[in-house]
């Protein structure tokens, strides 16, 4: 079983054929021109679970047992969001509703199969469990340890994927804000969970893969830095998220904490894709990222609010005139529910996995690099072949899968100039000044899906590429001059 083209599965799986025959505390040799450490590129967590089910499970493939984490991780997000709604509501119908729901709805699931990579999945799943830690505390006077569990389960997501910690995060915060009678003591404890937990991850991440992360252009082509500057001074953004939370304190401070939570999730996770998607609407796998979130959001809303219409049923005889009142977004969340799944399905060959993959672009050209690519030489390779790629096979390239922790300082300068760059003579110093002795090219007619490179005319000009492979719309050239 393996994945759709635009699954990030490969990366996961070829960090994975490493970690099972390596130590993981070197330098991994593959990706960006052998400059990065393998701890940098991926936690502990992921790798340690397959290489452990490879071995209980030697019949499957490392793309096998990736599936059975994704379709884990799916069971235990919504149970974890079905127990935190519950832990926050004290009603165990929220919680089962919130379970049941969040199991059948489209976007998380599709995207995860389709648009995502094995760690940021199981991060999303453990976000729910963070946040159930956290709001447990709520009822216990302040104590240090208190607050161990929910540090312990913060680590524990951030040694899984550390940019999918976003989400919880988030959610930390605005449960500090909305879930205690007093925000200055919720964020207190907000900030005790999150450096205590960040502290039990240095043993894997030090201190200079925070600072590499921080200033990677990770965020729709920003960095953390940037992209905080960026909303700090777009005040019309700001603005929107500030009344958001404003009107749920206030509007909402004679109702229970879980509506208080559930409103402020939503309309963050909202505003900010909005947000994202005004910057830059061509870049949909950037804006789209954080939909899950928004979705969740209307799962926690749905399930209060018909809690909310079953205990007026039971104890108000005007029931019809407040089912009338909410009618609007039943309705709403119903036909997102029906439209999202028609959708999905109408475009299932995007996400469902496929039994073979020996006539894709991707399986072609790396079986082609394999036979004819020296164990000392570099390719150049761009969009889903970069990423499945290692997956395959040991073969050294400028890219990888995980651009956000790369540490070598000129491959992006690079890859910009060899995709978007109209110069021939620019192509050139690049492909000397990094040692390339192959690049991979696809033209529009290629199978691959990104189509990354813009003018691949120059290329044809260029003195010293000689043409290797041309099938399909997809050209390997061989460098003949380093």
């Amino acid at each position: 079983m393996y994945p759709v083209a635009t699954s990030f599965i490969p990366v996961t799986v070829s960090l994975a054929r490493f970690a099972a025959e390596n130590s993981w505390f070197t330098i991994y040799p593959y990706w960006y021109l052998g400059s990065t450490p393998f701890n940098y590129l991926t936690g502990p967590i992921v790798p340690t679970l397959l290489v452990a089910l490879a071995k209980i499970l030697p019949n499957f493939s490392l793309f096998d047992l990736s599936y059975f984490i994704l379709i884990t991780s799916h069971f235990a997000l919504s149970l974890g969001w079905g127990v935190f709604g519950w832990s926050l509501s004290k009603k165990k119908t929220i919680g089962i509703l919130i379970f049941l729901i969040s199991l059948v709805l489209p976007w998380k699931l599709v995207s995860s199969l389709a648009l995502s990579d094995v760690s940021a999945v199981l991060a999303s799943a453990l976000t729910p469990w963070v946040l159930a830690a956290f709001a447990v505390i709520l009822n216990f006077k302040f104590k240090i340890l208190n607050l161990l569990l929910p540090a312990v389960a913060f680590a524990l997501l951030l040694l899984t994927n550390t940019v999918a910690s976003i989400p919880a995060m988030v959610g930390l915060l605005v449960l500090g804000v909305t879930a205690f009678q007093k925000w200055e003591e919720g964020l207190k404890k907000v900030v005790i969970v999150v450096l205590v937990g960040w502290v039990l991850t240095l043993w894997w991440y030090e201190p200079n893969f925070w600072l590499t992360i921080f200033k990677a252009p990770s965020f729709g082509g920003k960095s953390a830095v940037s992209v905080f500057l960026w909303l700090f001074n777009l005040l019309r953004g700001l603005v929107p998220v500030i009344l958001a939370v404003a009107v749920v304190w206030w509007g909402f401070s004679k109702k229970d904490k879980f509506l208080r939570f559930s409103i402020s999730w939503f309309a963050i996770f909202l505003i900010l894709t909005i947000l994202r998607f005004l910057s830059n609407p061509d870049f949909w796998l950037d804006w789209t990222s954080w939909m899950g979130e928004v979705e969740i959001g209307l799962v926690l809303l749905v399930a209060k609010n018909f809690k909310f219409q079953i205990s007026n049923f039971q104890s108000n005889r005007n029931f019809k005139l407040k089912i009338a009142k909410t009618s609007i977004f039943y309705l709403l969340f119903t036909s997102y529910f029906i439209v999202g799944w028609f959708f999905a399905w109408q475009k299932r060959d995007f996400w469902l996995p496929r039994k073979s993959i020996e006539e894709t672009a991707e399986y072609r050209i790396a079986s082609f690099l394999n036979e004819n690519v020296k164990s000392d030489e570099t390719v150049f390779l761009s969009g889903t072949t970069a990423f499945w790629l290692n997956s395959f096979y040991d073969i050294k390239q400028v890219r990888g899968g995980a651009d956000q922790a790369s540490l070598h300082s000129t491959w992006r300068d690079a890859a910009w100039e060899l995709r978007q760059g109209a110069s021939t003579q620019k192509a050139e110093i690049w492909l000397k000044k990094l040692g390339i002795d192959y690049i991979v090219v696809h033209t529009n007619k290629s199978s691959e899906f990104y189509h990354d490179f813009k003018n691949t005319e120059k290329f044809e000009r260029s003195s010293i590429l000689r043409k290797f492979y041309d099938q399909r719309g997809d050209l390997i050239y061989r460098v003949d001059d380093n």
